[in-house]
């Protein structure tokens, strides 16, 4: 059979989920980001570019997404903000990042258009990915490579953040923990949360241990909301212990608050001399200097990061994006809204570009909030669905 420009395009449409999927496997065990990022291109970049007509012309994905494109891309102008710093290559390089975000975001919301999985399975496999990962590397960190325990815990391969992997592990541990709960399911409930304590312990992540927080009062509402007041009790009792456990035992607390207080209000400063509507810009200068002359990257909040970046004109439109899915997803009860609640809460202490190449950032907030969009997005379309059928019946 020959080959058009349409069966190529068809093609590539059919292989895009199949590509999302393991995209997602190997941001876990590829050994470097080049090697991930090559595999996006391959499978998700190329596929997403040959079929965007054919995309473009599925109305419940591009009536539900271009905003949040036009959101990514009005972000990206802001590197003209700072273009007399860094020039045309920062401008080049922040488009060319927006359009990977935009990319995968359009695979991830195709996939779930395509019913190949659920929410709730897609967010099962990325758990077991996840934990698996730990385990692979508590086994090499420890066992292998003979570290002590009380040494911090260092993951092996392309995600090698022990910041950042423990919050993906809450992100999409704590929502299945909500399934669980939701089916009565209290002993796989159990299971799950204390895999994420044992490895957020060792991981020494205090960010994520703020995710974990949040996670558990929203789990402990819903628990209560079901009747089970004395699995809210358990829950809450086993998130204490574990707080009390690493006090004395020297981990997670030991590190005090690491300057997050003088970075934060340093950065404010920064966003005043830079100027509050339109920020320093995407890509320009991002150190923080804190009153003791000590300096940091950046300002280990992704919002005032996005503020300093993008001004009250980007932090703004992306609290809206953030708003909107948040109070629909809650009530339309949509099963990835805690997670995307608990990365949100997990990025108030760490996080830099909101536009990046990939990396943790997209799982952590872009493919919770893209999940938590197509939920909201499908419950209404059923609706709308059934009272049309209503009314010819």
């Amino acid at each position: 059979m020959r080959l058009n420009g349409l069966n190529i395009q068809e093609r590539a449409l059919w292989l895009l989920p199949y590509g999302v999927l393991l995209f997602l496997f190997f941001m876990f065990v590829a050994p470097s980001s080049k090697v991930a990022n090559q595999v996006f291109y391959l499978v998700v970049l190329l596929p997403t570019l040959l079929s965007c007509k054919l995309l473009s012309k599925n109305k419940l994905l591009s009536t539900a997404l271009w905003p949040i494109m036009a959101l990514i891309f009005f972000w990206a102008l802001f590197s003209f903000v700072g273009f007399d710093e860094a020039g045309w290559d920062n401008v080049g390089k922040r488009f060319r990042h927006a359009l990977y975000v935009v990319a995968f975001i359009s695979a991830c919301y195709y996939l779930l258009l395509t019913k190949l999985l659920s929410v709730q399975q897609l967010l099962t496999y990325l758990f077991i990915l996840v934990a698996s990962y730990s385990a692979l590397s508590f086994i090499s960190f420890y066992l292998i490579d003979g570290h002590a325990l009380a040494t911090r815990l260092w993951p092996i391969f392309r995600l090698n953040s022990p910041i950042f992997v423990p919050i993906v592990l809450t992100v999409f541990g704590m929502p299945l923990m909500q399934g669980f709960i939701a089916k009565k399911k209290t002993g796989r409930a159990i299971a799950v949360f204390f895999t994420m304590l044992f490895f957020l312990y060792f991981y020494n992540s205090r960010s994520a241990m703020v995710g974990l927080f949040f996670g558990v009062v929203g789990l402990s509402f819903l628990s209560y909301q079901l009747g089970q007041k004395r699995l809210t009790s358990l829950i809450v009792f086993i998130a204490f212990s574990s707080l009390a456990v690493s006090y004395f035992y020297g981990n997670i607390l030991n590190r005090g608050i690491s300057y997050r207080t003088e970075i934060w209000l340093s950065g404010l400063n920064k966003i005043a001399d830079c100027g509050w509507l339109m920020g320093c810009g995407f890509g320009g200068n991002s150190d923080i200097i804190i009153n003791s002359g000590q300096s940091f990257q950046h300002a280990h909040n992704l919002f005032l990061s996005h503020l300093i970046n993008t001004g009250l004109f980007g932090l703004l439109s992306l609290l809206g994006l953030l708003f909107y899915t948040l109070y629909q997803g809650v009530k339309l009860r949509a099963v990835m809204v805690l997670g995307l609640l608990v990365g949100c809460a997990a990025l108030l202490f760490d996080g830099y570009l909101i536009i990046t190449n990939p990396d943790d950032i997209w799982l952590i907030f872009w493919l919770p909030l893209i999940m938590t969009y197509w939920e909201i997005n499908n419950v209404k379309t059923n609706l709308v669905a059934k009272s049309n059928k209503s009314q010819y019946t």
